[in-house]
Order: C-alpha cells, then structure tokens, then sequence
C-alpha cells in the first residue's frame, strides 16, 4: 500500500492550507470570545458569592425583604 505523493506547490495543496489557515483564524476568533465570556462569567459568580457573603455577615440590607418576619 503506498501514499501517493503530494505536490506541495500544486493548486489543490495551496487551497488545503488557506482553508486550514482560515478555520485556524475563526478558532482562534471564538477561543478569544469564549475567554471573555467566561471572565465576565467567573466576575458575575464572584459579585454574586461576595453580596451574599456581605448579606449573610450582616454588611448588606436586603431591601426586598424589609422589616418582614
């Protein structure tokens, strides 16, 4: 069983490397937009534990249950 040989310069290998270059590009474009998401996500999760810590330690007044029971 052999591999056929590859022209690197012939047109099909040209076009396999800029497709391959493009996808690397939009990978590279979400793992960046994931990143910030999941820094605005870990924030949001730190904000959220840090106000309940305060709340429970007595720092915060939770106005939406004023004066109830």
């Amino acid at each position: 069983m052999s591999v056929p040989a590859v022209d690197p310069a012939g047109d099909d290998t040209r076009a396999a490397i800029s497709r391959l270059r493009a996808r690397v590009a939009e990978l590279e474009a979400e793992v960046v937009a994931l990143e910030r998401t999941n820094f605005e996500l870990k924030a949001a999760a730190d904000t959220s534990r840090n106000f309940r810590a305060s709340r429970t330690a007595g720092h915060v007044i939770d106005l939406d249950n004023w004066g109830q029971p």
